[in-house]
């Protein structure tokens, strides 16, 4: 992470979050400006849960909380900028400013030629444009389990201490089962494939491929996969990427199937 880029992430924040916090200039101490309402509440939370202090000694003056920021984002190791990237995506209080940050965050992320993106609250190495708008569709799909294995693959994959592509794998092809069996009212995902196949147009090979692609992950497989020690980035992202291009084409097609 150069310095160019530090600067556009911090710019994106202050201008899309930090500018919109109230302050209050009627300290009586020394008129210094105070944050109020929504800031004060963010700054309470970040103290807790981010930078893990007591909030009884931190100041709440809005130019001391700004520079402890400002600090973070320009002199931090550039996996910790990410971390309190992400970590905003947790705080309720942000709602209305979090997607115009995320927008000028992945401007800035592609402008100056990172190998990350924000997905779904997380800083993914993923920078495909088609990618990254099929995971986005995939994670807020109308069904909670698919998106629920498809988060946590995608969390698994973005791990930057300690990435766990093995199970990224697992997680991304239980999104595919998840949502196979909840339009088919099926307990494997054989005969949800097979009902599928029924129904719509579903190519013969498009189907062995799928299968073939969950007894990857699956029983004896699975064992295998666990074990492999080269398991690799590339192979997860393949996984995630395919996993949420399928959850997208059977939420298209979920009316046919319900008929």
């Amino acid at each position: 992470m150069d310095d160019d880029l530090r600067t556009c992430l911090w710019n994106a924040f202050y201008e899309n979050i930090w500018n919109t916090f109230q302050v209050d200039d009627a300290d009586w101490e020394d008129s210094r400006p105070v944050l109020i309402h929504c800031g004060r509440s963010f700054w309470i939370d970040l103290t807790k849960r981010y930078f893990k202090q007591p909030i009884d000694e931190v100041s709440t003056y809005a130019w001391d909380c700004s520079s402890i920021l400002k600090q973070c984002f320009l002199n931090a190791d550039w996996a910790k900028v990410y971390d309190f990237i992400e970590f905003l995506y947790t705080c309720t209080m942000l709602e209305r400013g979090i997607e115009p940050f995320t927008k000028q965050c992945n401007q800035a992320l592609e402008r100056e030629m990172s190998g990350y993106r924000i997905i779904n609250g997380r800083v993914t190495p993923i920078t495909n444009s088609t990618e990254i708008t099929s995971l986005e569709e995939a994670v807020k799909s109308p069904y909670e389990y698919a998106n629920q294995h498809l988060h946590c693959a995608l969390e698994k994959l973005s791990d930057r201490d300690n990435p766990d592509y093995r199970n990224s794998i697992k997680e991304s092809i239980t999104a595919v089962e998840a949502i196979c069996r909840k339009l088919t009212n099926e307990s494997t995902l054989d005969r949800a494939l097979n009902k599928i196949g029924n129904k719509i147009d579903f190519n013969s090979q498009f189907k062995q491929g799928l299968e073939k692609l969950y007894y990857y992950t699956h029983e004896e497989s699975r064992h295998a996969l666990m074990k492999d020690s080269t398991t690799s980035f590339d192979e997860a992202k393949f996984m995630l990427v395919a996993c949420s291009a399928f959850v997208n084409y059977l939420t298209a097609k979920a009316s046919v199937l319900n008929d």
